[in-house]
């Protein structure tokens, strides 16, 4: 009888123990699926950090978690971009972070507010050292505003396509189909010399958003200055005169330069106000 009990006695407590650790197990490994819930959530943007095990920022886009450490206390990512950009064929980073945007008491961002505001998004040079190891080398906080504008892409910068620098991208926007474009695109090499990014080229870039659409609108107007152009030619036209033509591009390199310019020290009024280029006339 007593060997029956024990018996009894054992197999109870083995079916206490296994429900207590399965349990357990399932407890687990639910944070893991709820990581997982939430950066399937993500877009192509943020694809690289899913990939370093990140969890969404308040507020801002994800960010690996060997970032956290530079983005400050109140301040949020609000672009990430990665690639080596000091050709030493480490993968570093590009960091533009900030204050969140302000919004008013119904939730909805405070325009008013940020339009008034002239602070921009700081951006942060991240290289990895030959141990990997992760660490600031230069910073700009008069390069890129806020992306509160809904019209275009936001202006942004972005590693080259060779690995010896990056690039600043500025892009402005008209509406309707008589609008035109301008694209701006600043150049910076690295230079081992002093570890330094410097300004190498601009190229910059204006045209119309819709250049067919352009010249129906003006169709009349089109008539009178070409008179040699026939309705069939017009219906049937392949290439746009000049004047429609897709866009106009002017390049400038560092001979153009007034001066010999660092990442850190660059400001696009210099560039908007004739500072920066020599005046070739």
């Amino acid at each position: 009888m007593k060997n029956i009990l024990h018996l009894f006695i054992g197999f109870s407590l083995f079916i206490i123990s296994y429900n207590d650790n399965s349990t357990k197990k399932v407890e687990e490994e639910k944070p893991a699926f709820d990581a997982f819930a939430t950066t399937i959530k993500a877009d192509s943007a943020e694809s690289d950090a899913i990939i370093n095990n990140t969890k969404p920022q308040k507020g801002g886009i994800e960010i690996p978690n060997e970032l956290k450490s530079f983005v400050g206390k109140g301040q949020v990512t609000y672009a990430l971009e990665r690639g080596d950009i000091n050709a030493d064929g480490s993968s570093d980073y590009l960091l533009s972070i900030g204050k969140p945007l302000p919004k008013d008491e119904d939730g909805n961002l405070d325009y008013e507010v940020i339009e008034a505001s002239e602070e921009k998004l700081n951006v942060l040079l991240i290289i990895r050292d030959r141990n990997k190891m992760l660490s600031l080398k230069a910073s700009n906080n008069n390069i890129l505003d806020y992306p509160i504008s809904t019209l275009h892409e936001p202006d942004g910068i972005y590693p080259d396509s060779i690995g010896t620098g990056f690039l600043i991208s500025y892009f402005g926007s008209g509406e309707g189909v008589r609008s035109s474009y301008t694209r701006e695109d600043f150049f910076f090499t690295f230079s081992k010399h002093d570890n330094q990014w410097y300004l190498s080229k601009i190229i910059d870039e204006t045209g119309l958003n819709s250049p067919g659409a352009a010249l129906n609108v003006d169709i009349e107007d089109f008539k009178e200055e070409h008179p040699n152009y026939t309705e069939n030619q017009i219906d049937s036209i392949e290439e746009l005169p000049e004047e429609y033509s897709k866009a106009t591009i002017t390049i400038y390199t560092s001979k153009d330069f007034v001066r010999r310019v660092a990442f850190s020290s660059f400001n696009y009024d210099d560039y908007y106000s004739g500072k920066l280029i020599i005046n070739k006339e």
